[in-house]
């Protein structure tokens, strides 16, 4: 079964780019957290076939350059997507504005392109757990790196991303899952996000009955016990000076809790002369001084 971030990932690969600034914004995404110059050849690598077709559609129409996808791997397949050889490397560069770590600014200049180049990070670097397990988008950078960007971009859109090191990479994050359904939707992968927020409204729901049959079970337990201390006191007095004892009140209230387990407003609206709560919680306590008045 796919992941959740590979559903999400899915869903930006079908988002239609509407200009070729976009298109360079994405690639350029792309290009600055995921490819890696080796041997004379730029190249991206990704597990999802779909990853690496996007890849591929976007170096034709932003770079009208020839792009080679290669598949490899034994156990599962890798995708290793090569852009450009060493005469064309720098050609890449320049069209897509990315130098050393860092992006053009005429390159994130629009709006649209912002999301875009967010969607391409994402494709490169991104992960986000299954919101039904718990709430976690992350982009995982190499340390030489730099994360400053993304970092500018959530906070222009009112975010705050934390930092942290996992081994070799510099990992961006979002715990908060509004934030992480809005930066999804951000990015163009609307189904996702209404997932990641009906998962949301699930739990919130499922967490409010939870308390509430919680508080309601503990105000059952605590009834039970009060009506049995109760019944103790009531046979107490019915075994030594008998409830004929009783004034008529008392004597009613006592048979009544003999024969119910029920709430003292319950017991209240039984008697003869219906009582209060409080009503029958102070006849009790008429029957307790009684009880205890009388020599064990």
């Amino acid at each position: 079964m796919p992941s959740f971030a590979s559903e999400i990932k899915r869903e930006i690969c079908n988002v239609p780019i509407k200009a070729p600034c976009c298109s360079v914004a994405e690639l350029a995404g792309v290009i600055c957290y995921g490819a890696v110059e080796k041997n004379n050849i730029l190249y991206v690598k990704t597990e999802a076939s779909f990853v690496a077709k996007r890849v591929y559609q976007l170096v034709k129409e932003c770079l009208d350059m020839k792009c080679t996808v290669i598949r490899t791997g034994n156990s599962r397949r890798i995708y290793r997507v090569e852009i450009a050889t060493a005469d064309e490397i720098a050609k890449v560069y320049e069209k897509t504005g990315v130098s050393g770590q860092n992006v053009a600014e005429e390159v994130l200049d629009k709006f649209c392109c912002k999301k875009a180049f967010f969607r391409g990070v994402f494709l490169a670097t991104g992960s986000c757990n299954d919101p039904k397990k718990s709430y976690h988008l992350e982009f995982s950078i190499s340390k030489e790196r730099s994360v400053e960007t993304i970092i500018k971009l959530f906070e222009e859109i009112d975010m705050k991303a934390g930092i942290l090191l996992r081994r070799n990479s510099k990992v961006v994050y979002l715990k908060d899952s509004d934030n992480i359904a809005d930066t999804v939707g951000y990015m163009g992968a609307t189904n996702s996000m209404m997932e990641i927020q009906r998962v949301k409204i699930y739990k919130v729901f499922k967490n409010n009955i939870t308390r509430t049959v919680n508080f309601e079970s503990a105000n059952i337990s605590k009834a039970a016990v009060n009506a049995a201390h109760q019944r103790e006191i009531i046979r107490k007095i019915m075994d030594n000076i008998g409830l004929d004892s009783l004034e008529k009140s008392l004597r009613e209230l006592a048979l009544l809790r003999l024969e119910h387990e029920c709430s003292l407003k319950e017991l209240g609206e039984m008697m003869s002369k219906p009582l209060s709560k409080s009503g029958v919680n102070h006849k009790f306590k008429k029957l307790a001084e009684i009880a205890q008045s009388i020599k064990d």
